[in-house]
């Protein structure tokens, strides 16, 4: 998610919990959440590959 794409997120999320948000907002929003939760996916397949290469320790528990 770039710098825009995260001002953007956050907002939308202030919005949201502030006034509500119209339905094109509400589509944007959610578009941009998917957006995010890849991104978070991509970073911990990414960090599970480099422990299974011994590139870096796990995480403690």
């Amino acid at each position: 998610m770039n710098e825009a794409q995260n001002q953007r997120l956050g907002d939308l999320q202030a919005k949201g919990k502030a006034a509500g948000l119209a339905d094109a907002e509400r589509y944007e929003l959610l578009a941009l959440l998917q957006i995010y939760q890849l991104g978070q996916l991509r970073k911990s397949e990414a960090l599970a590959e480099a422990i299974h290469r011994r590139l870096c320790e796990p995480l403690p528990a």
